[in-house]
């Protein structure tokens, strides 16, 4: 009898979440447009550790951005090792609990598919500034690697 109550409870619980949850939010287009450039990029590798630099072009396609990312890692005395290039997309979602937009990435570079989560800012000319969380993709248990995306103002 407890077992069965146990159910019923569990599937009332999953039923009301379920009816609670809201649908996910609409693409705004506007802000979409408001990421498309280029930017100058730094960050940190996953696990490792190692430095590197680049740019990240951003285009929009349709319901989601198209990414073009060059990086070159440091090879060490500040040195730059081989330039890496790769493409992804990304895509505007909300997590937390305070349903907080988050610019979330995937790429795949040398032979491993990367995702990365970032916070949307803006600078003092109200141009898009990111800063992103990155791993491989599936390992949660990797030390994440840090990025930082700084909006490249068009030459005059």
């Amino acid at each position: 009898m407890r077992k069965a109550l146990n159910a019923i409870l569990a599937l009332a619980l999953m039923l009301g979440a379920r009816a609670n949850a809201s649908p996910p939010a609409p693409v705004d287009a506007g802000l979409l447009d408001f990421f498309v450039g280029t930017y100058e990029v730094i960050g940190r590798q996953p696990g490792a550790g190692r430095m590197y630099s680049g740019t990240v072009e951003v285009t929009l396609d349709g319901d989601h951005l198209r990414l073009r990312r060059t990086v070159r890692r440091t090879a060490g005395g500040g040195d730059l090792g081989a330039e890496l290039r790769s493409e992804g997309s990304a895509r505007l979602e909300e997590r937390t609990a305070d349903r907080i937009r988050v610019l979330t990435a995937e790429f795949r570079e040398a032979d491993q598919t990367f995702e990365a989560w970032c916070a949307i800012g803006s600078g003092l000319d109200n141009d898009p500034r990111l800063t992103c969380r990155v791993r491989p993709r599936g390992v949660a248990s990797a030390a994440p690697g840090l990025e930082a995306w700084f909006f490249r103002l068009p030459e005059r």
